[in-house]
């Protein structure tokens, strides 16, 4: 079960409380940013695309294609960008829009910290990701393993409107896979539990692949992984 909740309701301890409850695999925030603010965000994304030269020279700051890559753990169609904060120049909106999240994501870090008596090390980097209609898919898997305490997945493209079908799906206890890329709007962000599998199914798996349209689904993550 997913809990829905409205970003003016929470307070600092809402997302822990909401994933100690057995019952909800994670939960969904609403209106923490404008459809104006994913609109911009999503054309820096795509700007970025455009700009090839960024593909793979910098560590910090680069772009990629990943067509079911051979030394990948999981398999995916998808692009994929990485950077930082001091990146603005070209993800202004990306990263106020990640800010925000982060904090929710801070916020659940340290009650867990507080909760369990433990302090750990984090390193922080923030993702864009497009997965075109036609071929975009990311194979199912979970974070629990990469160090991930909690999950941040930030649509930036809307189901029924951007593109058609597909999108994000979790496994429920009941071993049932359901898409909730339904239930997300502009401003919305899903947080999920480091056990939960999850997917990106299919992105318009009736229309032809076009690389250079830049239709399909657009997210972003922030990446916190604990350092041992």
């Amino acid at each position: 079960m997913i809990k829905e909740i409205e970003y003016n309701k929470l307070n600092q301890k809402t997302i822990f409380n909401i994933f100690n409850k057995k019952k909800y695999l994670g939960c969904i925030v609403h209106n923490l940013f404008s459809k104006k603010e994913s609109i911009q965000a999503k054309d820096e994304l795509i700007q970025f695309i455009i700009k090839k030269k960024f593909i793979n020279k910098n560590k910090k700051m680069f772009q990629r294609w990943d067509s079911n890559p051979k030394k990948g753990i999981f398999k995916r169609i998808m692009w994929s960008c990485i950077f930082e904060k001091k990146n603005d120049k070209y993800f202004k909106n990306c990263i106020n829009i990640l800010n925000r999240s982060l904090k929710i994501k801070n916020s659940f870090i340290k009650n867990y910290e507080k909760k369990n008596n433990i302090k750990f090390k984090y390193q922080l980097t923030f993702r864009g990701s497009f997965y075109p209609s036609g071929k975009g898919y990311y194979a199912e898997h979970c974070d629990l393993k990469g160090g991930e305490l909690i999950l941040d997945i930030i649509p930036l493209s809307i189901v029924k409107k951007d593109y058609e079908s597909g999108g994000l799906a979790i496994r429920s206890k009941r071993n049932k896979l359901i898409n909730i890329e339904h239930k997300m709007r502009h401003g919305s962000v899903c947080y999920l539990k480091n056990s939960v599998n999850h997917k990106i199914q299919l992105i318009d798996k009736k229309k032809k692949f076009n690389k250079n349209l830049h239709i399909g689904r657009f997210s972003l993550i922030s990446t916190t992984p604990k350092i041992d």
